[in-house]
């Protein structure tokens, strides 16, 4: 498992993924330290083989206060 680190904003960048099937999903450690739950647990995406790369930009993680 590998962890990204986002923005404050949220926004995160991952270069040089190989192209295949993925889950991607918060923290669970850092959500507990914040008490907080996402809305969806987790997003399965695959990442397409392009000569130009692939990006994923609809992934939108909503976390509610337990």
């Amino acid at each position: 498992m590998k962890c990204i680190l986002t923005e404050s904003d949220g926004y995160f960048n991952y270069m040089g993924l190989p192209p295949g099937n993925y889950i991607i999903q918060p923290d669970k450690a850092q959500l507990k330290k914040l008490k907080l739950k996402p809305q969806q647990a987790a997003y399965d995406l695959h990442i397409s083989t392009k000569r130009e790369g692939d990006v994923i930009d609809d992934i939108l993680f909503i976390l509610e206060r337990k």
